[in-house]
């Protein structure tokens, strides 16, 4: 048994065709979703940077699990599951274009990858790439005796979209084209006989005032290959305490939101590429195995991420407004998919409410090895082999600066404030109330529509059970009446 891993610390799943996105093309993943088990409903406990205590390895929540036991502990220990497939005999190797924060020591082996970065590079030298070309490489070792009776996991760990965010030029010029072609459209206003453009030069016209500078698309990326400042002005989780190079405005512009934007997407359109190139491999090394009559393994491939937009990318893609939320969908909902290697049938689609902490279990059920007493996960074998089902009804979240949330199939909740949680009592708690922001689902899924005024009841439910969420967790006191 072979299982092959990938994780990437940031992809968007609403950026991706299969997850219903109309404007940009993803033709690798929709084919391995179109033969895959698709998880719909894959979202993140804490939209951010991983860690050794993530849930991929421990199978716990890192912020809403119970820490009050023994076993509670040994299940956030760095790499827990890893380390228990390896005591079991599966030969568990890594390969990272990142080593910070991860649990390398609980594999068996582990390697760096070197990549270059830059516009003018070829993109078969991004980390991406470099990243599934080892790790085909890998997979078409020869196994031995050993490998063949204990099993294999191959772990493909990659920073997804990275900070700046910015791709060879092949793959930064895919968007900006449509951005030129745009240009090149105009359109007459039949009031005042004016020339508009479509989109965003009648985005940036209903501006306030005009932007101070604005960017000739067709010499965008010249522009960025030249200044370092500006790539990180334009593409970056947050804006460099270096002026740029150039004039630009500290503040983007509508057009500079749309240069971010279709560089961002030509970024995903790279990974989709390098992705489609690795399930083609290991279908054609899969196939060439079994002509030549070897012993052929079965192989599961695994496409998850930890996170959606980075908080400082939003802007290049959800409107700003004062009540916007770190927990909103587009940060928290990932991609999950599960593909046996050789399978031509049609693939399912599963809406089970899941989150990172159900790889860890579905990993060992995989691998015949039992999971953590205190895992918190649920194993995902079951909805592969028989089909969906539905187990969990609710999940909770946590962003960088403190909001917490709690959604089941109906509603998703969001407090700014969780202190106002530490009440006895929740009911008619004004304060709560004002600090409180729930969305119907799945009708409202950009998280537009507040009605929590209007749906009180529904709002001190919520509350409720994220209190006794968060005390289970140790994360609020519990009162001495309790």
């Amino acid at each position: 048994m072979r299982v092959i891993v990938v994780t990437l610390d940031r992809l968007p799943a609403r950026l991706l065709a299969c997850f219903g996105n109309e404007w940009m093309e993803t033709p690798e993943f929709d084919q391995l979703a179109a033969r895959s088990t698709v998880f719909e409903q894959h979202f993140a406990e804490l939209p951010g940077p991983t860690g050794p205590s993530h849930p991929w390895w421990t199978g716990r929540l890192e912020f809403f699990s119970p820490r009050n036991s023994a076993d509670s502990d040994s299940a956030q220990a760095e790499g827990a599951t890893i380390s228990a497939l390896v005591q079991a005999g599966v030969r568990c190797r890594l390969l990272t274009e990142r080593t910070e924060g991860l649990p390398l020591d609980a594999f068996s082996s582990w390697e760096a990858i070197e990549a270059a970065t830059g516009l003018d590079i070829d993109h078969s030298e991004t980390a991406i790439a470099q990243l599934v070309q080892r790790a085909l490489d890998v997979a078409g070792e020869p196994a031995d005796g050993a490998d063949e009776s204990s099993g294999e996991l191959l772990w493909l760990h990659s920073r997804g979209v990275p900070s700046p965010w910015l791709p060879p030029r092949f793959f930064a010029e895919l968007y900006l084209n449509e951005l030129e072609e745009e240009e090149a459209e105009e359109e007459w206003d039949e009031n005042t006989g004016k020339t508009l453009i479509p989109e965003f030069r009648m985005e940036v016209a209903e501006l306030e005032t005009e932007p101070e500078i604005e960017f000739d698309s067709s010499g965008i990326l010249d522009d960025l290959a030249a200044s370092p400042a500006l790539v990180e002005s334009l593409l970056s989780e947050s804006v460099t305490s270096d002026e740029p190079e150039s004039d630009v405005s500290a503040a983007q512009t509508e057009l500079e939101r749309l240069i971010s934007r279709y560089i961002f997407a030509g970024y995903v359109s790279m990974i989709d590429h390098w992705i489609g190139r690795l399930v083609k491999g290991l279908e054609e090394a899969a196939a060439k195995v079994a002509s030549d009559g070897r012993f052929s393994r079965e192989t599961v491939l695994i496409v998850t991420a930890a996170s959606g937009h980075a908080d400082g990318a939003r802007h290049s893609f959800i409107e700003e407004s004062d009540g916007a939320s770190e927990l909103c969908d587009e940060m928290l909902q990932t991609p999950l998919l599960i593909h046996r290697i050789g399978e031509t049938g049609f693939g399912t689609r599963c809406r089970t409410m899941l989150g990172p902490q159900d790889l860890a279990p579905t990993l060992c059920e995989f691998f015949g090895i039992a999971p953590h007493a205190a895992t918190s996960g649920l194993s995902l074998k079951e909805p592969l082999d028989t089909g969906p089902v539905s187990r969990r009804n609710q999940l909770f979240h946590l962003s960088p600066s403190g909001e917490v949330a709690i959604r089941d199939e109906d509603w998703l909740l969001v407090l700014t404030d969780r202190s106002l949680l530490d009440g006895d009592s929740l009911d008619d708690n004004d304060e709560l109330l004002r600090d409180a922001r729930l969305y119907a689902l799945p009708d409202d899924q950009w998280q537009v529509n507040d009605v929590s005024s209007r749906r009180r009841d529904v709002v001190f439910q919520l509350a409720g059970k994220l209190q006794s969420a968060l005390r289970s967790a140790g994360r609020l006191a519990i009162p001495a009446s309790q």
